[in-house]
């Protein structure tokens, strides 16, 4: 019992002290590698095109961002026409454009 408050409190201390997404990234590459290969559907401020049915990307959470393109990539989430993008990204790739898209407003 003692020793599950233990690791329960070392827990809670790692969740207040760890910043909010903590994989390495590269927030300028991420904005170029969006410019050059999301923006077109996603739009440059990356708030969606609503003529193109493509959701708003500013502000998402790093991690869920992360997770999202992920899912795209494996097919647990299927969208054809994102498929080549996906297939061309990197894990860095993804965590950096990820990483972007959540300091954005």
């Amino acid at each position: 019992m003692l020793k599950n408050i233990a690791v329960l409190v070392v827990l809670i201390v790692l969740s207040l002290t760890l910043p909010p997404f903590s994989y390495a990234q590269d927030i300028a590459k991420g904005a170029r590698y969006f410019k050059e290969n999301c923006a077109i559907c996603h739009g440059q401020d990356a708030l969606g095109i609503e003529r193109k049915l493509t959701p708003r990307l500013a502000g998402q959470r790093a991690y869920y961002s992360l997770e999202q393109m992920k899912r795209f990539r494996s097919g647990k989430r299927p969208a054809v026409e994102m498929k080549p993008t996906y297939d061309a990204m990197n894990q860095q790739e993804m965590k950096d454009v990820a990483a972007f898209l959540e300091k954005m407003p």
